[in-house]
């Protein structure tokens, strides 16, 4: 028997022990429907103080002197093109004091980095091309490679992805930043140049920073999110260079900088744009690697011994912002139609319980909603992010389960590259579960409980279809805006 078959074996006798103690339990049932409660109940009472002035900071005076900033470029089978607006927009700088590292990781096909290798050797005054192979660790250990390669007077490292392309002044907000503001750490927004700023995806992309990043940014307790992370030289030295035990190094960096007693701000200015998934599967495929990184994460903040309960309250939101734990509540509610379906208890026993986790449900999506209506001035538009994101439902409720089965799953890249849409309908896997539970407790005299829950999944389902349409909507105007694609 091979390790991960044993993990899923205990996985599953896991699963069995906690529906039987559910079943026969009824003080377990509560127990599970109020830590769920008080859980999303934190999180609906999170306060965005959105201090535009606080965020921006001194970003708009003129730096005395010019730091010298190392832009690192990780890539790993991107296409040609892409990779040289990226070089080229980083290249294009008004700044002096600077470097840039393309660095190519686990890419034996010379097709990959020939041009572009190429197109470097033309500004050998500024551009390192690397290309390392049999590199362990991917992203992060790609990193951790060009680190030795830094030029000596490097004082920042500004992480930078290989479909971003840099504003022009983007070092020189940088060198601002860290002139005038003392930190160790700043984020800037992720922008993406092939989303209609006014369309439901971009607002639910977006809604991380405005809500989330921008709460963290009046504590200085901002969690990085990979591009467009500038760090100081120093401080990412004294930790020992990037970290590898997450798919999402850029989370576990931040928790590693707070252990460490640094700071991390975000800045809510664009200074780049790259591109969002495409297709519905590489979307959910970037998802999944956010959710499966940020549960690796959250497990290695809940066991550190350096950060005070404070202020791990303050981290969790961010890393739990793409997952949920409403599974225990989905659990609670199969639990409850089974018991009453082979009469291991009254409709009128399991009243209580479903209700209590029929509105902490309520509460966790209201907390959820909220956090969109942050995101942007418009109702309407806040609601269709929302719905949008109700479409990854089965994703978010379940995915961080994966870590149980294998804690260190690999690295899977995300394509940018338009291909033939094909619609996903995960979803379904909870819609149907989720409706048959509510046909049970119509037939067993709990019609308004079961109308809720009914209605609860047409919401998925909803959430499935506009996840669909938004995506396929982006795709049709990137075509006729004569962005290749092929339908």
């Amino acid at each position: 028997m091979t390790l991960r078959s044993f993990k899923l074996l205990m996985l599953i006798s896991l699963f069995i022990g906690i529906i039987t103690l559910m079943l026969f339990s009824v003080i377990y049932l509560y127990a599970f429907a109020f830590i769920n409660f008080a859980f999303v109940a934190i999180l609906a009472f999170i306060k965005t103080r959105n201090n535009r002035s606080n965020l921006i900071l001194k970003q708009n005076r003129v730096a005395d002197v010019e730091l010298f900033v190392s832009i690192h470029i990780p890539i790993y089978k991107e296409p040609v093109s892409t990779v040289i607006k990226t070089v080229q927009a980083a290249i294009n700088q008004n700044y002096l004091h600077f470097e840039v590292l393309v660095i190519y990781n686990n890419t034996p096909d010379s097709s990959y980095w020939k041009p572009v290798q190429a197109y470097c050797e033309q500004f050998p005054e500024k551009v390192k091309f690397l290309n390392f192979l049999d590199v362990n660790d991917f992203k992060a250990g790609a990193l951790n490679e060009a680190l030795p390669y830094i030029h000596t007077q490097t004082d920042l490292i500004l992480t930078v992805d290989a479909d971003y392309e840099l504003d022009k002044n983007a070092l020189k907000f940088v060198n601002s930043d860290f002139t005038h503001n003392k930190h160790n750490l700043i984020q800037y927004p992720q922008h993406y140049n092939n989303l209609d700023t006014h369309c439901p995806v971009n607002v639910e992309f977006n809604h991380y920073f405005e809500f989330y990043s921008k709460s963290a940014a009046n504590e200085s307790l901002t969690l990085p999110t990979g591009t467009l992370s500038a760090i100081n030289r120093e401080s990412l030295e004294e930790l020992g260079g990037w970290p590898t035990a997450s798919i999402t190094e850029d989370a576990q960096l931040g928790i590693q900088l707070f252990e460490n007693n640094f700071s991390a701000k975000y800045i809510d200015r664009v200074i780049g744009s790259g591109a969002a998934p495409c297709e519905p599967v590489e979307f959910i495929k970037q998802r999944e690697r956010w959710i499966y990184g940020n549960f690796q994460n959250l497990i290695y903040l809940l066991k550190s011994k350096k950060l005070p309960v404070a202020m791990k309250t303050k981290l969790i939101p961010q890393l739990t912002c793409w997952f949920n734990f409403n599974l225990f509540s989905y659990l609670i509610l199969l639990a409850s139609a089974i018991s009453i379906s082979f009469n291991l208890f009254t409709a009128a026993s399991v009243l209580y319980i479903v209700s209590i986790t029929i509105v902490s449900l309520l509460i966790s999506h209201l907390s959820k909603f909220y956090s969109f209506l942050q995101s942007t001035n418009s109702f309407y538009l806040a609601f269709k992010a929302f719905l949008l994101h109700q479409g990854l439902a089965f994703q978010s409720s379940l995915y961080w389960l994966t870590y149980f089965i294998d804690s260190k799953l690999p690295f899977r890249r995300t394509s940018k590259v338009q291909s033939r849409f094909k619609p996903v309908y995960d979803s379904l896997y909870l819609v149907i579960p989720i409706q048959c539970i509510a046909m049970i407790f119509v037939n067993n005299q709990l019609q308004f409980l079961g109308i809720s829950i009914f209605c609860y999944s047409l919401l998925l389902a909803c959430g499935m279809y506009f996840f669909n349409i938004e995506l396929y909507k982006n795709s049709y105007n990137q075509k006729t805006n004569s962005i290749s694609i092929n339908l």
